[in-house]
Formats: C-alpha cells, structure tokens, sequence
C-alpha cells in the first residue's frame, strides 16, 4: 500500500534527525546544528505526515486543501527560519503542525466512520498509526 511506503519514509527520517540531533547535543557540537536540525525536523514531519493523511483521505477537495497547507506551511517555516532568531525554536510553528495534525485525524475518522464499511475500525493498521499522532 502507498501509505505504508510514507510512514517508513517518515520513521526513517525521524530516525536519522533524532539521531543526529542526540549525536550533535551529547558532544557539544554546534548549538547552531542542533537549533537547525529541530526545524529542519519540524518541517519534514509536518511534509511527511501531510503526504501520509493524503494518501489516506478520499476526498479531492480535502487533498487539494491539504496540499495547499503544506505548501503555506513551508513557506511559512522557511520565512520564520529567515525572519526570526535562529537560536530559539519558534513554538507557534510547532503549535500550527500540531492544529493542522488534529484537523487531519479528525477528518480521517469522519470519513472512516461515514463509510458503509462493515470491518471495524480498530482493525486496520492504519488506525493505530492515526490514534499515535
């Protein structure tokens, strides 16, 4: 399935970041590094979950408004990254994936149960992997 293709993407990268971040702050490497690495991290989560609810929703007009978000959303993080102090991470850009995660979720389970489907919800493995974000 393509979803499943996304979701290993997005734990690969997580992975990777994560890893590099704890490298980079156990050593004492560049706080620079660190700070960019978070926002870095923020951004591909945001792009990758994005893609992920995507792959998942039926509805065209939900997937043209999600690929409009993510694109406002890019935007949006690489003004901050120039706009604002590099030293600090900016809480409204997490604040912001977080509201647009949600709304996601939300409207996934409203199409799940809207369907006429007569297997249950919980038995697919995509609704453990909605219920964890």
């Amino acid at each position: 399935m393509e979803f499943e293709r996304v979701f290993f993407l997005y734990t690969t990268i997580v992975f990777i970041l994560v890893s590099l971040n704890i490298y980079f702050s156990i050593f004492n490497i560049d706080k620079n590094i660190v700070k960019i690495l978070q926002r870095i991290f923020i951004l591909l989560e945001f792009i990758l979950l994005s893609l992920f609810f995507y792959k998942i929703i039926i509805s065209k007009t939900v997937k043209h408004i999600i690929s409009i978000i993510g694109l406002l959303f890019t935007i949006y993080c690489v003004v901050d990254y120039i706009s604002f102090d590099r030293q600090k991470l900016n809480f409204l850009t997490v604040s912001i994936e977080c509201f647009f995660l949600i709304i996601y979720i939300a409207y996934h389970f409203f199409e799940k149960l809207k369907d006429d489907n007569v297997t249950p919800l919980y038995s697919s493995p995509i609704f453990y992997i909605t219920i964890a974000f």
